[in-house]
């Protein structure tokens, strides 16, 4: 049992004046486990032993409610309120600006269980859940813990959600395909290469004695589809996926968070955008890296990451196999891959000469740059509609011209107004 994940939570509440010197964050706790007590008291059972669930992978209130529905419990209480002060607020780390907040908080029980779930906000001022549990015994406890987490393992493993850390989860877009990427042939032949002998599995890769696990880092200019790339790994891999928004240090530190939970999941995949931002901070790239290639098992583990600055990441990363095995640089669309773009965003309003001269005309534009151009030009297409009295809007030729220029300049006075970063590569300049 991870005892950093269940906890047995001591009786003992301090005396009144100890409680008021005590510091924020233990004396929110103490207000908070009060009221619970209070309440088991009520029910006679305030001798029950209580335990936190403090790294349930995946715990949240979603989860808990459809675990208690499954099992069977029943909404006890829609909150635990002090009467004297109404609902109290519940907090990681207590700060005098928090004290309006007045999250909810909820109580189910079970025929041999209470539990408690309640919001808190952590360092970055995000809310999460967290979850007491009280049993007759400690045995009982333990036993309602790995049921509880045996559950959420497998709503994880069988969710059609990218699972984000530090955010909602958003349903996979299982009708993404490899087709949708306008990307260099070879390029994304090779990923998907890379991908799908991942995806074969275990056996293959000890009968060759090759560690199960792989890293890919997708680096270049911003603008280019590296996340619309992560995306379709994700609706074509059908592993669980995971995906860190933030690596802000709060109670827990999200990046092991997120590679306990991984692990536990395994075969899975991991997506940690802009990775030169997230390993800023003293530690953070050695903490990376020991989470990445130290002692800890990462079977089964497909760890993604995208930057938009390679230059700012360091050479342990960069140049050290068995850490990102493959780094693929998804540069500003080529000739070939402007004219498939531009073909799909003007169908039916370009003829294709017109779109071979785009194609030209668009060098140096990466594919948010191509699809600006669109919007700006369909936009002048319609309010020249709205003039001619509601006729069907058709993007003409004139129109794509003037965005195009638009845009160029939006460009060329970035150039000249922002001093140049180091060259986008892994080479010296």
């Amino acid at each position: 049992m991870n005892m950093t994940s269940f906890e047995i939570v001591s009786p003992d509440l301090p005396a009144a004046g100890e409680a008021e010197a005590a510091p924020g964050t233990v004396l929110t706790f103490y207000q908070i486990f009060g009221l619970f007590r209070a309440f088991l008291g009520q029910r006679e059972a305030s001798a029950w032993p209580v335990a936190s669930l403090n790294l349930v992978q995946g715990l949240d209130s979603a989860s808990m409610h459809r675990f208690v529905v499954a099992r069977g419990g029943l909404l006890e209480a829609a909150s635990l309120a002090d009467p004297a002060r109404g609902e109290l607020p519940v907090f990681y780390d207590y700060e005098p600006e928090w004290k309006g907040i007045e999250p909810t908080n909820v109580v189910y029980r079970f025929e041999d269980a209470f539990c408690f779930a309640f919001q808190q906000v952590d360092y970055g001022g995000g809310r999460g859940e967290r979850v007491l549990v009280a049993a007759p015994d400690v045995d009982r406890l333990r036993r309602l813990y790995a049921e509880i987490d045996r559950y959420c393992i497998r709503t994880q493993r069988e969710s059609e959600e990218i699972q984000m850390l530090g955010g909602p989860d958003v349903a996979i877009d299982r009708t993404l395909t490899w087709d949708d990427l306008i990307l260099p042939e070879p390029l994304k032949q090779d990923v998907r290469a890379n991908l799908e002998l991942f995806l074969r599995g275990r056996a293959l890769f000890d009968s060759m004695r090759l560690p199960y696990k792989r890293g890919f880092l997708f680096a270049g200019p911003p603008g280019n589809g590296k996340t619309l790339l992560c995306r379709v790994l994700a609706a074509q891999a059908r592993i669980p996926c995971l995906v860190l928004l933030t690596a802000k240090q709060c109670r827990y530190d999200p990046i092991a968070v997120m590679f306990q939970r991984a692990r536990r999941l395994a075969p899975c995949m991991m997506v940690f955008e802009d990775l030169d931002t997230l390993l800023e901070g003293d530690g953070r790239l050695s903490f990376f890296l020991n989470q990445l290639d130290g002692f800890s098992s990462n079977d089964g583990l497909l760890v993604v990451a995208t930057t938009n600055h390679p230059e700012a990441i360091d050479e342990a990363i960069l140049k050290r196999p068995s850490r990102f095995d493959r780094v693929w640089r998804v540069e500003n669309p080529d000739l070939p891959c402007r004219r498939a773009y531009l073909g799909r965003l003007f169908a039916g309003h370009l003829s294709e000469a017109e779109l071979d001269e785009c194609a030209e005309e668009t060098d140096g534009f990466s594919c948010a740059f191509l699809k600006e151009a669109y919007i700006s030009a369909a936009q002048s297409a319609l309010f020249a509609t709205a003039e001619q009295n509601g006729a069907p809007a058709r993007i003409g030729r004139g129109q794509v011209t003037a965005g195009i220029e638009l845009l160029r300049g939006q460009l060329e006075g970035a150039a000249r107004e922002f001093r140049a970063g180091k060259p986008c590569g892994f080479g010296e300049p």
